[in-house]
């Protein structure tokens, strides 16, 4: 579901350890034709929100695009008898197998694609026995749902105990309180990838988004009218924002070189801060969208560039991780000053960093641990420790920072294997 940066395709001579390029784009799982005369496998376009399924002359040269729609198409495998492609996709709304007629000659795709039944909810990568008699399959489910407790913001401490939102077998992500903290936007990964708002109770539920778009990591506007999210209803992942009743909904970002996520508003809401796989950058909304060019900010030192993920109450500070420019992995917590243009690293470990409202003060998780910095002093404290079996992911605090709003849940996966009759 989340790529970053391309994978290069190449074959070795398992005898001599020869090496030799196929392609320089991007190329994921490859795997052979039965007759050696093609690789099939799956990538991305840089900027693109599509995952396509491609195939290539194993003698090198220019690839067959096979599939080109919205959907994550991935896994490719060829029947042992060369007759079929058979892959997997979220086509329907959830990831299934599916295998589709293919050429041998030619490469080419010659028929309409089938669905292949399991009975999973999630099923993924797929291998083929020899005699293609068995088909092997991974079987993925997780369940991710909200939890809320209460928080004192002068004494760095949380009151009473942790309080379900939700419950079942869910996958809700990235809560968001609104300012008034009557209500939460989150999205749903898996199945359907859409924007949802609910009351801080868990009723009440709208759904704001309801198409074949991956919609995702929705943030609150500062006056809490409007929400705003990364989204590849255009082709490649760019900036969206919809009124909070599902209507209005309107780009906010047109950039077609690289794909531009995590969104914030910083104060006033006419700027507007998010990232892509070269950065954090910001955008004027007072532009015309076709004149919103990104201005990046510099980069943290000759190897590492920052990752914005929270703006401080008087938009003077944005928190986020530093992040080395060839690795797409997060470490530590960095704060930018936007008036003095200065980084400062103040951990080498921990994510998902919140601003409270004193300005200087940042929430984060490390560990299964609750911690608190101090983004003036540097200084550390820990506050709570989540059951390890929780898998508490990131976290929110409510605009008078008096509750934490997180997701917990667990992930499990199983091999299952099924015989053709």
């Amino acid at each position: 579901n989340s790529r970053a940066g391309i994978s290069e395709l190449w074959i070795v001579n398992v005898n001599s350890g020869e090496l030799r390029k196929i392609y320089d784009g991007d190329a994921v799982h490859p795997k052979w034709s039965p007759n050696g005369r093609w690789i099939a496998y799956w990538a991305i376009l840089s900027g693109e929100g599509q995952r396509d399924l491609y195939a290539i002359p194993a003698s090198g040269g220019e690839p067959v695009k096979l599939t080109d729609d919205v959907y994550l198409n991935w896994s490719p495998v060829r029947s042992p008898d060369g007759r079929y492609l058979y892959f997997s996709s979220d086509r329907t709304g959830r990831m299934s197998l599916w295998r589709v007629p293919i050429s041998e000659r030619t490469g080419k795709l010659q028929g309409d694609m089938e669905l292949v039944p399991t009975p999973a909810r999630w099923s993924g990568p797929l291998s083929i026995s020899g005699d293609g008699s068995i088909i092997s399959y991974a079987v993925y489910h997780a369940e991710r749902n909200i939890m809320k407790i209460g928080f004192d913001p002068v004494g760095f401490t949380v009151s009473g105990n942790p309080i379900p939102v939700t419950g079942g077998a869910n996958t809700f992500a990235t809560p968001v309180s609104s300012p008034d903290n009557k209500w939460i936007v989150y999205w749903t990964p898996g199945e359907g990838e859409d924007i949802y708002i609910m009351r801080t109770d868990g009723t009440d539920v709208r759904r704001l988004t309801d198409d074949q778009y991956k919609n995702r990591l929705p943030r609150w506007s500062n006056d809490g009218n409007y929400i705003v999210f990364y989204s590849n209803r255009g082709g490649n992942y760019n900036i969206w924002m919809i009124h909070r009743d599902g209507s209005g909904l309107r780009q906010l970002t047109d950039i077609a070189a690289h794909s531009v996520f995590h969104p914030m508003f910083l104060p006033g809401d006419r700027q507007l801060v998010a990232n892509s796989e070269n950065g954090a950058f910001m955008i004027d909304l007072d532009l015309p969208l076709a004149d919103r060019e990104a201005a990046y900010l510099p980069l943290i030192d000759e190897n590492n560039l920052f990752t914005a993920r929270s703006v401080s109450p008087d938009g003077k500070l944005l928190a986020g991780h530093k992040r080395q420019m060839d690795i797409w992995s997060n470490t530590g917590i960095v704060t930018y000053s936007l008036e003095n243009e200065e980084y400062k690293i103040l951990t080498e470990f921990g994510s998902a960093p919140v601003f409270l409202n004193d300005n200087k003060h940042l929430l984060f998780i490390s560990r299964d641990t609750l911690r608190v910095v101090n983004t003036e002093t540097g200084s550390i404290s820990d506050i709570y420790e989540f059951p390890s079996d929780w898998n508490a992911g990131r976290l929110s605090i409510s605009q008078d920072n008096t509750t934490l709003y997180f997701n917990y849940g667990m992930e499990n996966a199983d091999i299952w294997v099924m015989r053709r009759q």
